[in-house]
């Protein structure tokens, strides 16, 4: 990687789909032109190596990142910083909040730089970021499922004073800043992130140089209530920025007694300046003694 404006990231169409070999369990497909890099696929660990995980393979992700949806919103200008956005918010008083239920769509180039405006915002507040306020008023879950952000320009999800949202299956191709930040705003325990993937986390080219922001392909300053099975492929700051639970009974060494994870609940991170970046996990001083649980992640090259 050559950060901060690139990674190892490649785009590449495809120019033909094989058969399905059923043996195998896998589709060749072809593409329209040679990979510049290599990308790393293979076991690095085995059975017969006796270690903790009785095998660990890694292999570069691969995603679908566009043109498998009739339905496309997008800014037109290739070199646009002040695109289109959507917010889902609630009102000061809460008298009104609002919800969200979007799937199978592609969102491209949205979001404003100038006005760091990502492409889609959940932004509650007042009362209507309180938890029994939605609940009253019988808000449902927001989802946002298998949506394809392609190149946002602010961001592609940030969630502020959030309710309960469900992250599902999502791609972020090619974002300038963060593609998913949950705000120290939102409420612990009610955030679901599952099976997303973000390829490419870079830097916008205008951002200052004054200082430094950190940003990250997933960015959770608050507890989620689920993070499984989510990938982080090259990014130029950090792949997971975590805020992790506070362990249950006192602090010991070795295995807590947990089940194993299987592989496809791991999260990932490949590619990334920063694999994991773990925050404290006790809200306030007197709680600083515990310990915390950080499980289900791996980090690699």
């Amino acid at each position: 990687p050559a950060p901060p404006s690139t990674t190892e990231l490649e785009t590449l169409a495809i120019a033909a789909v094989g058969e399905y070999d059923a043996a195998a369990d896998s589709t060749s497909v072809t593409l329209d032109r040679p990979l510049l890099h290599r990308h790393f696929a293979d076991d690095v660990l085995t059975d017969a190596d006796g270690a903790h995980w009785p095998r660990i393979a890694l292999a570069a992700p691969v995603g679908l990142v566009g043109n498998f949806s009739n339905v496309a919103v997008l800014t037109d200008e290739e070199d646009a910083q002040h695109g289109g956005a959507i917010v889902i918010g609630g009102s000061l008083t809460g008298t009104w909040v609002g919800t969200a239920n979007v799937s199978d769509i592609e969102l491209w180039r949205l979001g404003k730089f100038a006005l760091q405006q990502p492409a889609v915002r959940f932004d509650y507040v007042g009362q209507s970021a309180a938890l029994e306020r939605q609940a009253a008023l019988g808000a449902d879950e927001s989802v946002l499922a298998r949506v394809a952000f392609g190149q946002s320009q602010a961001g592609a999800v940030e969630i502020n004073g959030g309710q309960a949202i469900l992250l599902d299956g999502c791609v972020f191709h090619e974002t300038l800043r963060s593609a998913v930040w949950v705000g120290k705003a939102s409420a612990h325990d009610v955030v679901r992130i599952e099976r997303n993937a973000a390829f490419g986390t870079l830097r916008h080219p205008s951002e200052s140089n004054a200082w430094i922001r950190q940003f990250a392909a997933f960015l959770l300053e608050v507890r989620v209530a689920s993070l499984v099975g989510n990938v982080a492929a090259g990014s130029a700051d950090t792949g997971f920025v975590y805020r992790p639970h506070l362990a249950d009974g006192a602090c010991a060494a070795g295995a807590d007694g947990s089940a194993p994870l299987e592989r496809h609940e791991l999260n990932e991170a490949v590619g990334c300046m920063v694999g994991l970046f773990v925050l404290r996990a006790c809200p306030d001083a007197s709680l600083c003694a515990r310990c915390a649980a950080v499980r289900g992640f791996v980090a690699w090259k």
